[in-house]
């Protein structure tokens, strides 16, 4: 029964297969089962990344948020040496400062290798709420991130750029960058969220760039 069921899902399956760093007569196999389902994804009410809302920077960037189109890629099985993924195509916000997102989280989606993650962008409690390594020994010099996220700040009110914002989180995004030979290296960004509002400030110390909302229109 259960080969007969490969056999039908064979008739209407894209299948990849790619070569990775093995032997050259070994493959990876990837099946891809295509869902038509159009889900429309929402934003957490402190990114506030609805579409038509759009911010003004005392840097003088205007940012607008608008709908797009992603395909997401989660693994459903693996059956004789092939992973069989679900590929679901949905509707998400999307601004350049946040990337595409679902509720807290930045997605994240490799068509070459088929996957998808989901990065939080913010914590509601005090601490880190983040910490993922990454081994990259095919880049030059070989090297090893951290990367890290916390909440260094919960307030019930802020003046930022001569303007009052209430209920905000402030979180502390680190990249921490050591290769062998070289000074390790933190790359730390801050951004500052006002529920209802979206990002009220950005600061990256490295560039020292301190940038403000100097304006806003958010469509709920």
């Amino acid at each position: 029964m259960q080969k007969a069921f490969f056999a039908i899902l064979a008739a209407s399956m894209i299948v990849s297969c790619t070569k990775e760093n093995q032997t050259p007569n070994e493959e990876e196999c990837k099946v891809i089962h295509e869902d038509s389902t159009n889900d429309t994804l929402v934003s957490s009410s402190y990114l506030a990344a609805y579409p038509g809302s759009q911010w003004s920077y005392s840097s003088g960037h205007q940012i607008t948020c608008h709908n797009t189109e992603i395909n997401i890629y989660s693994l459903m099985t693996e059956f004789m040496g092939c992973q069989h993924i679900q590929k679901k195509q949905i509707i998400a916000p999307e601004n350049i400062v946040l990337g595409k997102i679902d509720s807290i989280y930045e997605i994240i989606t490799d068509e070459v290798e088929f996957t998808t993650r989901y990065v939080p962008i913010i914590g509601f409690e005090m601490g880190e709420f983040y910490h993922h390594v990454e081994y990259n020994m095919t880049e030059e010099p070989k090297n090893i991130k951290t990367y890290e996220r916390s909440v260094i700040g919960i307030y019930d009110s802020l003046e930022i750029g001569g303007n009052m914002y209430y209920d905000l989180i402030k979180v502390k995004h680190l990249v921490n960058i050591a290769a062998p030979g070289i000074n390790s290296m933190n790359d730390v960004k801050y951004y500052t969220f006002a529920n209802n509002v979206g990002l009220v400030r950005y600061q990256y110390p490295l560039e020292s760039l301190d940038i403000k909302l100097s304006g806003y229109y958010i469509n709920e």
